[in-house]
């Protein structure tokens, strides 16, 4: 085999061990997701019901940082699977 030629691993391969790593991450973003959500909604149903108190609107506003956050790191984690998909697809046959 020459230098240029590259073995490629099938993409199925990289997606079944990044998703065997990273279980307990995707598993801890998920959860972080909906408590914060949770918290959000509820939040959100107290300020509706006192609208005066100012308190309640910049307590949502750390919950919703949360979740942008974890949505980010899931976005990301499916970003590099699709990058890698990619690249195989993308190889010269």
């Amino acid at each position: 085999m020459a230098k240029s030629e590259k073995t490629y691993k099938d993409p199925r391969e990289y997606i079944d061990f990044m998703l065997k790593k990273f279980v307990v991450d995707r598993y801890f973003y998920l959860s972080a997701t909906l408590i914060s959500l949770g918290v959000l909604i509820y939040g959100f149903t107290l300020l509706i019901v006192d609208p005066k108190n100012i308190k309640t609107a910049l307590a949502m506003l750390a919950p919703s940082g949360l979740i942008t956050m974890c949505c980010y790191r899931i976005l990301k984690f499916w970003n590099d699977c699709y990058k890698i998909i990619k690249d195989y697809l993308n190889r010269p046959q």
